[in-house]
């Protein structure tokens, strides 16, 4: 039979720690929540929240006694004097209850004394007694505690292309046999993939996700050189530029066919307008762009440099970076400079907003702090944080979240935090490392988004393969009815880069080193960060984390999938008590 029970902690002086045991009551439970407010919704009580007060949870507890009338006198007695307010007023207590499966407890504060809940109509069995009870945290919660091991990082072999998966995930796409230096998404299940590779087929290839799986197709025909950039019309025209014959291609459903006649110059970049017309950037008489207007290819003036990157703007204007000519955009007559930089364009990415993200190996107005990656609002060039170390070859942003990715040769962020791979994510705040670690000095050429069938959040086209080191992943599925916070322990030695909630986006970033032997406590209950050598930890805690807001959540199909990012060195548990809205729902 359920029970329930009053756990006093005890007072020094006023009363000692106990147990009062209702057993000789059969008790019916309302409660009054949080006026107006959704239960994600954590407002201290008092304030004001939408034009709404909120108020803590009320509980009221009817006591209706089970025993004779001479029983009933004492037990309400002794009741009464646990519950006398010169002892407990205003001091926590714990309200038990034990079902079948588990026992909850939710801490309390004695509102008022014990009081008849109605007439005295049968003095037999006497009259109901109401208490109420004030619990500012609404949450019931089990007694005790869960601890899973968090699974460490893995090592997968990748062959110049890799993929990671909104859920976290990654995997190897490929079995190229060289470096990858373009990708395009295509469709909901398609990606174009291009570079110095000749299996499967030379230097171009598309890979259809069919049920999931990869499927690989050569498009070699017509092709006998890499393949550096690749633009797609909105009525599915496929072209392609590089440094093979002519450099300049399209895609007529089984071989390429030249555009023009091209000579004495490489296409490094191309993009298409909503009118269908493809722009071409070569390194041409000083960095030429040209347009094919469907029968020929028009010039437009020179940039002075190498034209090494191409995009249209969400103003309809075509934006251009070059080797050392900077970032330009053409009026319809000429170049006209959007800011100034020092050093050379790589890449270029045009945000949700409209911003014109610029990645490549630059400087801005003479500085000499590494920048490498900035944005053009429409009126001028500013960094990205303190930028990147090194040089940016590729950026992308994510279609639906608005993050910016970035690939090259980079091996720090944010002033000096070293990256496991020369990958990083832009928050809008500050830059992070991605979970991976690539084998050697790689070289990252190409990003994308998609195919957005496929689940991929992210696709890296690089110069290396061999074992990469991932995150381990470990499923946490909560019985609770209620998002939880947990306690994470890590054990060193090693570094730590990160820790993901996959299925709620909650990350923690590190800037952590832990030394043999050493275990570092992420309390996110107390908001505690804690080594066994050092103390407070919480400075290693890198701007942007969801310290505060990291919870497992219930009600997920899948469970909570979390990812440890560290060194194969390090080791972790994690640690949880379930949470219940209400008894209902706790499968009591």
């Amino acid at each position: 039979m359920p029970s329930w029970a009053l756990y006093f902690p005890g007072v020094p002086g006023l009363q000692a720690a106990g147990t009062l045991d209702l057993a000789d009551y059969s008790v019916r439970v309302t409660d009054q929540g949080g006026v107006g407010l959704p239960p994600e919704v954590l407002i201290a009580p008092g304030y004001v929240y939408q034009k709404t007060q909120t108020h803590p949870r009320i509980i009221v507890l009817t006591l209706t006694p089970r025993a004779r009338m001479v029983h009933q006198n004492v037990s309400r007695e002794r009741l009464a004097r646990l519950l006398s307010p010169d002892y407990v007023r205003g001091l926590p207590m714990i309200l038990r209850y034990t079902g079948a499966v588990r026992t909850l407890e939710l801490p309390v504060v004695y509102a008022s004394e014990a009081v008849p809940a109605g007439p005295d109509l049968d003095r037999s069995q006497g009259n109901p007694l109401s208490l109420r009870f004030v619990a500012y945290d609404p949450l019931w919660r089990t007694t005790t505690s869960t601890t899973l091991v968090l699974g460490s990082a893995f090592t997968l072999t990748i062959k110049y292309l890799m993929s990671r998966s909104v859920a976290g995930w990654y995997g190897n796409l490929s079995t190229l046999n060289g470096a990858v230096r373009a990708l395009l998404p295509a469709g909901a299940d398609t990606l174009f993939v291009g570079g110095d590779f000749s299996t499967p087929g030379a230097w171009a290839a598309k890979v259809v996700f069919t049920g999931g799986v990869p499927v690989w197709t050569a498009m070699a025909s017509g092709l006998d050189n890499s393949v550096r950039c690749f633009a797609q019309a909105a009525d599915g025209t496929l072209y392609a530029g590089g440094l093979f014959t002519n450099h300049v291609a399209k895609w007529n459903g089984s071989a390429w066919v030249a555009l023009g006649t091209v000579s004495g110059w490489n296409a490094y970049c191309m993009a298409v307008d909503s009118a269908g017309v493809l722009y071409v950037g070569s390194d041409f008489a000083g960095g030429q762009v040209f347009a094919w207007t469907g029968s020929a290819f028009v010039s437009y003036t020179p940039l002075g440099s190498t034209a090494n990157a191409l995009v249209l703007g969400a103003d309809g204007n075509v934006y251009a970076g070059s080797a050392s000519s900077g970032l330009k955009m053409y009026t319809g007559t000429s170049w006209q400079a959007c800011g100034s930089l020092t050093g050379s364009i790589n890449a270029l990415a045009v945000g949700l907003d409209g911003t014109i993200y610029v990645g490549g190996l630059f400087s801005l107005d003479g500085g000499t702090t590494y920048v490498n990656v900035a944005q053009w609002n429409g009126y001028a060039l500013s960094p990205l944080a303190l930028g990147l170390n090194n040089t940016v070859y590729a950026l992308v942003v994510d279609p639906i979240l608005g993050v910016l990715y970035a690939a090259g040769t980079f091996t720090k962020i944010n002033g000096g935090i070293n990256l496991p791979t020369s990958l990083a994510m832009w928050s809008g705040s500050a830059w992070y490392c991605l979970d991976c670690d690539l084998p050697g000095a790689e070289t990252n050429y190409a990003l994308a988004c998609g195919p957005a069938v496929t689940g991929l959040q992210l696709t890296v086209g690089s110069n290396v393969t061999g074992s990469t080191l991932l995150p381990g992943g470990t499923v946490v599925a909560l019985a609770g009815t209620a998002a939880t916070a947990p306690v994470v322990a890590l054990t060193g030695p090693g570094r730590v880069y990160e820790l993901q909630n996959s299925s709620s986006g909650a990350t923690l970033y590190f800037d952590l080193v832990l030394q043999t032997g050493e275990v570092v406590s992420l309390d996110m209950v107390a908001g505690t960060m804690t080594s066994s050598q050092r103390g407070n930890l919480l400075g290693k805690l890198l701007p942007g984390s969801a310290w505060g807001t990291f919870k497992l959540l219930p009600d997920l199909d899948n469970g909570n999938t979390l990812f440890l990012f560290a060194d194969t060195t390090v080791t972790g548990t994690i640690t949880w008590q379930e949470r219940f809205w209400s008894l209902d729902g706790a499968d009591v």
